[in-house]
């Protein structure tokens, strides 16, 4: 149907009236995705040891609709510190601190796939003075189908603290494990704003540039925020040789999230 649809777009600039032109072209599409990590352990005492740990994973991907093109680009940073030590001959503690780095980045825009002229959409929408727009123009004809170009930038990020600390104790034929676990989430989040779509539903709408339907929407940055907690106990009963029994309970706290800068979102009630 894109194929198609390209060729009635031509058709419709140069010609004035739409025709099912067939277009046949081959592209490729790019990827990649790169995973280093580093581990440095050290042995303070028979008792202790430690280690860091440092992760780090880019990636990118390219995808195209004809001429409009979708470039997304994404890392991850993680950082982990560790301690282990042996308190008694039957009390061990297991520190855990992790801290992650994510950022993705996702930008569209027009360029000279098959023959296409590539146009700043945004300056022709009326909206190229402003940073971060989202022109989007959707083009209908009817019995054929539709095709729809835009262009935009959009930015996720995420920034996670955790923290685990386990004491496990042997008493007899059971096997203790006894911790916490707590989890802060910051989720930056900057959409493309303002959005203006123009929706075209005839040949003559397109020609005259005259759109059937004009709509213009704000989109807010925000940054929730996450906070999580747990404390478990577990056990593991040697019951005989050939039988152990599991056991545990873990109890959570999520509450909702708020939002760093006090705006918070609605909460809608229902019944």
């Amino acid at each position: 149907v894109e194929s198609i649809l390209l060729g009635i777009e031509y058709d419709l600039v140069n010609f004035g009236s739409p025709s099912p032109a067939q277009f046949t072209k081959s592209y490729s599409l790019p990827s990649s995705i790169d995973s280093t990590s580093v581990r440095f352990d050290h042995h303070v005492s028979l008792k202790l040891s430690l280690f860091f740990r440092f992760g780090y994973a880019p990636s990118s991907t390219e995808k195209r609709a004809l001429s409009d093109v979708t470039d997304s680009h994404a890392d991850s940073q993680s950082y982990t510190f560790g301690a282990t030590s042996q308190i008694s001959n039957n009390l061990t503690n297991e520190f855990r601190l992790g801290y992650s780095r994510t950022g993705a980045i996702q930008s569209t825009h027009l360029d000279s796939f098959g023959g296409a002229q590539p146009t700043n959409l945004a300056a022709a929408m009326g909206i190229g003075g402003l940073a971060n727009a989202y022109p989007d123009a959707l083009i209908y004809i009817a019995g054929i189908g539709s095709s729809e170009v835009y262009a935009s930038e959009n930015a996720n990020y995420g920034r996670q603290w955790n923290l685990i600390d386990t004491t496990a104790i042997e008493l007899g034929r059971h096997h203790l494990k006894v911790g916490v676990d707590y989890r802060r989430i910051d989720s930056p989040l900057q959409p493309a704003s303002p959005n203006v779509a123009a929706y075209y539903y005839s040949s003559s709408s397109v020609l005259s540039n005259s759109a059937d339907y004009l709509g213009v929407y704000k989109s807010l940055s925000a940054t929730p925020v996450f906070n999580e907690m747990a404390a478990f106990v577990g056990d593991t009963w040697q019951v005989a040789t050939h039988l152990s029994l599991d056991m545990g309970v873990r109890w959570e706290v999520n509450p909702p999230p708020t939002e760093a800068h006090g705006n918070d979102a609605y909460t809608v009630a229902g019944n």
